[in-house]
């Protein structure tokens, strides 16, 4: 089995991340990540930095409110890569905080572009942070599970518990 690296963090087959991230639940979320990367694309041509913040606040607001009304009742056009949607999605946004930092630069923050700045990070922190949770989780069984055929005893037992005190350890006296 050939397998290549996927968010720089450990080796999986790609067929079996796509095992893992095939999920009814998964695959509205996947639509509604291609949704706001594709949404940003239009964004990220606006080349004055107050209109750019001002459109990235209004794409927040409307996600906002398409997820609070009808993030459950998108419309199906055909099956997204959920892997390669984040991936993708994941692109775009370093593209947008790049421009977002850019602007920063070239013009005075008043209250309102700060008060929009903060929630256009809030919103892509904790969609992004939504998934590393799971992929952490992911991570941490698949790192359990392969400790586990190398170990005799049961890691996840805890009456098998290790002691790693190297000092107090009955093994080393």
């Amino acid at each position: 089995m050939v397998c290549r690296a996927y968010f720089n963090a450990l080796m999986f087959d790609p067929d079996d991340l796509r095992g893992m991230f095939n999920s009814i639940r998964l695959r509205r979320r996947t639509r509604t990540y291609f949704m706001l990367g594709a949404s940003l694309g239009p964004i990220l041509a606006i080349s004055n930095p107050a209109d750019y913040i001002k459109a990235l606040g209004i794409l927040i607001n409307e996600y906002d409110t398409f997820m609070a009304e009808s993030g459950n009742k998108t419309k199906k056009p055909f099956d997204l890569d959920f892997l390669q949607v984040f991936d993708t999605f994941c692109q775009i946004t370093v593209i947008m905080y790049t421009k977002l930092a850019d602007s920063l630069l070239s013009i005075a923050i008043t209250q309102s572009a700060f008060d929009n700045i903060a929630k256009i990070d809030s919103q892509f922190k904790k969609v992004i942070g939504t998934v590393t949770k799971e992929l952490d989780e992911l991570i941490k069984n698949a790192i359990t599970k392969e400790l586990q055929l190398i170990d005799p005893l049961d890691m996840a037992s805890p009456e098998n518990e290790i002691n790693t005190d190297w000092e107090t350890s009955s093994i080393y006296k």
